[in-house]
Order: structure tokens, then C-alpha cells, then sequence
């Protein structure tokens, strides 16, 4: 967790817009912008698009829903 603190901060300081940190085991996305601004997005959300780039629509049900399917059928 340290170290992944350490990079949000570096990305944003490099001038990053968005930072977008997903834990696969809660099934959430945390999101960073530039601004200052964070929201915790789980995977009840059909699709999410961040504020800060409203064009970017993510499908985070589908993505997480991945974690269901067992190795042998993918």
C-alpha cells in the first residue's frame, strides 16, 4: 500500500490527470484526478466515466465479473 501511495502521488506530480487504482479481491477502483478530487467506484456500476474525462466510458461490472469465470474457459 506505501508503494502504491508513492506512485499516485509521483503520476499526479508528473502532471497524470487521472489515476485509477483497482483492487481485484474488494472489486473497487479508486480514482484520482489532477484536481484533488477521489471517488470509490465498486463493481455494482454498469459503467463509470471519470469526471475529469467523461468520454471514457469503463465497464467496471464486466471487468470485475472476468474474475468469475474460471482460467479453463477463458
Amino acid at each position: 500500500p506505501k508503494d502504491v501511495e508513492a506512485k499516485r502521488k509521483e503520476y499526479l506530480a508528473w502532471g497524470v490527470s487521472l489515476v485509477l487504482i483497482a483492487d481485484p479481491d474488494a472489486r473497487y477502483v479508486d480514482v484520482f484526478d489532477s484536481a484533488g478530487n477521489y471517488e470509490r467506484v465498486d463493481a455494482s456500476v454498469e459503467m463509470y466515466s471519470p469526471a475529469i474525462i467523461p468520454d471514457l466510458p469503463l465497464p467496471l461490472r464486466a471487468m470485475f465479473a472476468e474474475l468469475n469465470i474460471p482460467e479453463e474457459l477463458m
